[in-house]
């Protein structure tokens, strides 16, 4: 249901390839420290990349519980995580059009 699973794949090309099969070619992205959304699957890819590089080799994100969803909305609860330890948390929230996601949310807790 969420992509940011995808984000694990270490493979650009591989992850561009997998986003394209979910989201909408125009899909916008919204990050909690950005005004304007990041909008297309190239776009969201290059960001996905870019933020992965900062993390260490070993980082992946892990869905909490099961994502719920209705009415073309879905939210999961995630964590990312790094030799066995929670580097931070978070949500995502998308919309859903057509089976395709046409916008999603990100929203990282804050640090305690």
């Amino acid at each position: 249901m969420f992509s940011l699973v995808q984000g694990n794949e270490k493979d650009a090309g591989a992850r561009e390839s997998w986003l394209n099969r979910v989201y909408h070619e125009r899909v916008r992205l919204y990050e909690p420290d950005r005004e304007e959304a990041i909008e297309g699957i190239g776009a969201i890819a290059a960001t996905v990349t870019k933020v992965m590089g900062g993390f260490p080799e070993d980082f992946r994100f892990v869905v909490q519980g099961s994502p719920s969803g209705h009415h073309g909305i879905g939210v999961a609860r995630w964590h990312g995580e790094s030799q066995g330890k929670v580097l931070l948390t978070g949500s995502d929230a998308i919309k859903v059009e057509n089976g395709l996601i046409v916008e999603q949310y990100i929203f990282i807790d804050p640090a305690p």
